[in-house]
């Protein structure tokens, strides 16, 4: 038994919360405009961008259904960094 499901049990509160990851289910329009997107010369984070989805849900679908004979062009331009940070890239 786990050291959280003992503190539970004797009424206390766990100094940890489990975290609670906010699933994103992507629509089968949206997977067939990523299928449409994988030769487009525009960066994955903004084809996120116009798609309404997290970066990393593109990212993880090029990676993972587009291993074989089809690549991702390499978009190295980038118009301006914005941000407090300047980690924010405007592409083009």
């Amino acid at each position: 038994m786990g050291m959280s499901k003992i503190i539970k049990r004797v009424g206390l509160i766990p100094l940890a919360q489990p975290h609670k990851k906010v699933r994103t289910v992507t629509s089968p329009y949206k997977k067939e405009c990523l299928e449409r997107a994988i030769e487009i010369e525009l960066p994955a984070t903004d084809i996120a961008y116009f798609l309404h989805l997290p970066p990393y849900v593109v990212d993880q679908f090029f990676y993972i259904h587009y291993k074989g004979d089809k690549k991702r062009p390499q978009v190295e331009r980038s118009i301006k960094r914005y941000g407090k940070t300047k980690d924010k890239v405007l592409h083009y």
